[in-house]
């Protein structure tokens, strides 16, 4: 445990341990009483102390989860290419900021100190069995009193599931390190869990995009009474939409365990959701796109591991977007391994979406492993690549098509079509590449939008980006014109306008010329009324108009 690195993120192992369970809801608290009995059984007073960090989950451990978590020195998951703990350091990584664990769930109750081998019990017992004491739930009053139960964990425990004997859910307890130990010399005071609390409110809007069972996840505080905690922070799925968002989320579940990850034909699951973020007091909503795509074992998208146990490789990944509203802070896309790896420059894509696969990690498990002129024939880097270049791209183009069909139907803004395009400008390496493979795919398609007829290929328009040099009033008038007279004119973001660049396929601006065809096309009768004195004005503003203006009806006359 001592070469877990201690700056991991403690609330990603207990997040996903909640997800592999499959919980819909996660509640951290951190309970700041001093709390001791010296009245309970001597063996087990130093796992019911305070202050400590109490996690909740509304699952129910399984008889795997059991034998799994007894297992320090190894995980059941690292072979099971499904589960969300896969990716992280596992579960024991909590013993930097305890020396003693308590779980309760259905009904039974662990106590689980490490070093117990050393310290305690009889020797000839195998050391899982030293370390690790159970106690039925029904039994509990046989080592501490029930009013000490509640006093500890009455924000979830009941007298009633103490008479019954079953939890329907599961409780952890971690006693805070108040000095140093065998284990760390790290102490945890309550500055160190606000620090934890503030490491995860950063991740925490983006947290639950590309988990497939949680829907809540709280940070709470408890200063006097367990039965009322006081709310720090939470993020969770919000009504708006959550009904079909769990049913999708549940047939990706059934479909991937029974396929065990290897369908004959491509799977896609996607659905919107809406995400409410509190803290403070003060709600933030977000609505998002997400998308899941896994290629079937003979569709061309589909990678191979070429090293060493490849069943624990699969190649799923997914995209999500905002939808509403269009968030700037997702500008710089991030990378998953379902829950969000750092948010560091080295895990930014330049994507306006954010990206989730089954990457291989780096020992400590905060970055990706990527090509480098040593590692270039790595599996594990192979692997990442093609991730990138083949499953990413085809999960990242369903998702343009999808967006594009929708603001089509008129069911999004071109706004919200135009934010999921990447930049060509700023993107850079892998993510260059791929953005690049995806603008060409998209050329032959009419990805560009105009007020006269909807949506069009880049040949069929022309941009107003040449009006920003004149005034509003000019502005106007010449849209006008160009309006009465149906050219397909269209409003570009920067970024797209950039990237049409960078690929030389920029379509041709607006010009005073333009206009003087425009209307020299009705044979010198003016369409519609405008204001003549402007678009004079602009049409003469080239000085290269010369005879082109002609027997327009241009200047006004005291007889109108």
């Amino acid at each position: 445990m001592r070469d877990r690195p201690g700056h991991y993120p403690e609330y990603q192992e207990l997040v996903q341990n909640a997800e592999d369970a499959g919980a819909s809801k996660v509640e951290v608290v951190h309970d700041t009483r001093s709390l001791n009995f010296p009245e309970a059984h001597k063996d087990v007073q130093r796992f019911i102390r305070g202050p400590a960090l109490c996690l909740y989950n509304d699952a129910v451990f399984s008889q795997e989860d059991w034998n799994g978590i007894r297992k320090l020195s190894d995980s059941i998951k690292k072979d099971d290419p499904l589960r969300v703990g896969q990716f992280g350091l596992g579960f024991k990584s909590v013993f930097h900021i305890t020396d003693y664990i308590t779980i309760i769930s259905g009904s039974k109750l662990l106590f689980m100190d490490p070093s117990e081998p050393v310290l305690f019990m009889d020797p000839s017992k195998p050391p899982v069995n030293r370390m690790c004491r159970f106690v039925s739930l029904g039994d509990l009053g046989k080592v501490f009193p029930e009013s000490f139960a509640l006093q500890l964990w009455g924000t979830y425990l009941t007298s009633q599931h103490i008479l019954t004997g079953t939890f329907p859910a599961t409780l952890f307890w971690f006693p805070l390190r108040q000095q140093p130990s065998q284990l760390s010399p790290t102490v945890y005071t309550k500055d160190s869990v606000r620090q934890l609390f503030d490491s995860f409110s950063v991740e925490a809007p983006i947290c639950l995009t590309f988990l497939r069972a949680l829907e809540q996840v709280s940070l709470q505080m408890v200063e006097r009474d367990p039965r009322t905690p006081v709310l720090v922070y939470r993020v969770g799925y919000h009504n708006d939409g959550v009904s079909v968002a769990r049913q999708e989320r549940k047939n990706l579940r059934h479909i991937l365990h029974q396929c065990e990850g290897r369908p004959s034909t491509s799977i896609t699951s996607q659905y919107q959701v809406t995400i409410h973020n509190t803290k403070d007091g003060q709600v933030s909503k977000q609505t998002m796109m997400v998308l899941h795509y896994l290629p079937g074992q003979q569709d061309k998208y589909c990678i191979k591991y070429k090293g060493n146990e490849p069943h624990r490789y699969i190649p799923l990944v997914g995209v999500a977007v905002p939808t509403q509203p269009i968030a700037t802070s997702w500008a710089q896309g991030s990378l998953f391994t379902f829950l969000p790896l750092p948010l560091d420059p080295g895990n930014a894509t330049g994507l306006p979406v954010q990206v989730n696969a089954y990457f291989t990690l780096d020992q400590n498990r905060r970055h990706v492993k990527w090509r480098t002129h040593e590692s270039s024939k790595e599996p594990d880097v192979i692997w990442n690549e093609e991730l990138v270049s083949k499953v990413v791209l085809k999960a990242y183009h369903k998702l343009l098509l999808y967006v594009h069909d929708q603001t089509v139907q008129g069911i999004y803004q071109p706004e919200m079509w135009y934010s999921v395009l990447p930049d060509l400008g700023t993107t850079t390496a892998r993510w260059h590449q791929l953005a690049t493979q995806l603008w060409r795919k998209l050329l032959i398609l009419p990805i560009l939008h105009s007020q006269t007829h909807g949506f069009l290929t880049t040949q069929n328009v022309i941009t107003d980006a040449s009006l920003d040099d004149y005034s509003d009033q000019v502005n106007r008038c010449v849209r006008e014109v160009l309006q009465c007279y149906q050219k397909s004119l269209v409003t570009l973001p920067s970024h797209v306008t950039i990237s049409l660049d960078r690929l030389n396929c920029t379509p041709p601006t607006v010009t005073p010329d333009l206009v003087r065809e425009c209307l020299r096309s009705g044979g010198g009768k003016v369409k519609c009324k405008y204001d003549t004195i402007t678009l004079l004005e602009y049409i003469t503003s080239d000085q290269h108009y010369h005879n082109q203006l002609n027997g327009l009806q241009l200047l006004p006359l005291t007889s109108n």
